[in-house]
C-alpha cells in the first residue's frame, strides 16, 4: 500500500517536493508492525498541486491518507529535517520518515497503545548522542502554543519511557 502510494504519488507530482512520513507509515516501513490503517503524511512545499493528486489517490487507490505529522501534536523541534532519514525519491519527490524523536515525542503525549509500541520500536533506532529531553528542553516555550499539553507532565513521561525503554541517556 505504501510503496503502491509512493510510486503513484512521485510519478505524478511535477514539482520539487518533499514527504514525511509518519505513525503508522513509519512503523510500517521500519518493520515494527506489519500493517497500518491510514498513510500519515506531510510535505513541503504546500502546493494545491499536491492535494489534488492525493484526493485522487485516495479514491484510486483506496487508502486512507492523512496530513498529519509530529508538529501538529507538539512544538517544532530543531533539527528535525536533518534528523529526518530519507527512503527514497521518485520523479520529483523525496521521501522521508519525519524524525523521529518528534514521532516519539508526539506519540508519548497522545499516549494510546499503538502510539506507544510505535515509540517502543522507533526509539531503538535513534542516534545515542540524540539528547531528546535537551531537544524538549529547548522548544518549552513554544508548548504554549499547545493548550492541551502540559510540558512538564509530557517531560515527566518521556523521562520515564526512556529510563524504561534503557535505550540511552536523557
Amino acid at each position: 500500500m505504501i510503496a503502491a502510494f509512493m510510486q503513484a504519488f512521485g510519478s505524478a507530482i511535477r514539482a520539487y517536493t518533499s514527504v514525511y512520513f509518519s505513525g503508522g507509515a513509519t512503523a510500517v516501513l521500519y518493520n515494527i508492525r506489519s500493517s497500518t490503517i491510514d498513510i500519515d503524511l506531510f510535505f513541503e512545499p504546500d502546493n494545491t498541486e499536491c492535494y489534488q493528486v492525493l484526493r485522487r489517490l485516495k479514491d484510486t487507490l483506496n487508502i486512507n491518507l492523512e496530513i498529519a505529522a509530529p508538529h501538529h501534536f507538539v512544538p517544532v523541534l530543531p533539527g528535525w529535517r536533518e534528523r529526518s532519514e530519507f527512503i527514497e525519491q521518485i520523479g520529483s519527490v523525496s521521501f522521508y520518515h519525519y524524525d523521529l524523536v518528534s514521532q516519539i515525542i508526539s506519540k508519548i503525549q497522545r499516549g494510546y497503545e499503538q502510539d506507544m509500541s510505535d515509540a517502543t520500536g522507533f526509539v531503538t533506532l535513534i542516534p545515542k548522542q540524540v539528547k531528546m529531553l535537551e531537544l524538549m528542553e529547548s522548544v518549552k516555550e513554544e508548548y504554549l502554543r499547545f493548550p492541551t499539553v502540559e510540558f512538564q507532565e509530557l517531560k515527566f513521561k518521556v523521562e520515564h519511557f526512556l529510563n524504561e525503554h534503557g535505550s540511552h541517556p536523557t
